[in-house]
């Protein structure tokens, strides 16, 4: 970016979270285009669309941060980003 504005080489997953929400809010209010939204938060255009689609689907909630092993988990067992689905396949799964 050509702000001359320091930003830190790695993000927390917290504040990786609260740019997911921010972005949720900007998509939201309709006033920025997914391209103005990427450029002011310093992301790609593509991540701001993956957002816009999982916040089109799960709401403000598929934009919260997860611990990695539920992430894991689903992805290894193909369950929804339900909780409640990746709870009764691991239970399944252990019968």
């Amino acid at each position: 970016m050509g702000d001359n504005v320091w930003r830190p080489a790695h993000l927390t997953q917290g504040q990786m979270e609260e740019r997911r929400l921010a972005a949720a809010t900007l998509l939201r209010q309709g006033r920025l285009s997914q391209a103005e939204i990427a450029r002011h938060l310093g992301v790609s255009p593509a991540s701001v669309s993956r957002w816009a689609g999982r916040l089109a689907q799960q709401g403000r909630r598929g934009l919260e941060a997860q611990p990695i092993l539920v992430v894991w988990m689903r992805d290894l067992l193909g369950v929804s980003d339900d909780l409640e689905g990746l709870r009764q396949s691991v239970w399944i799964g252990w019968l």
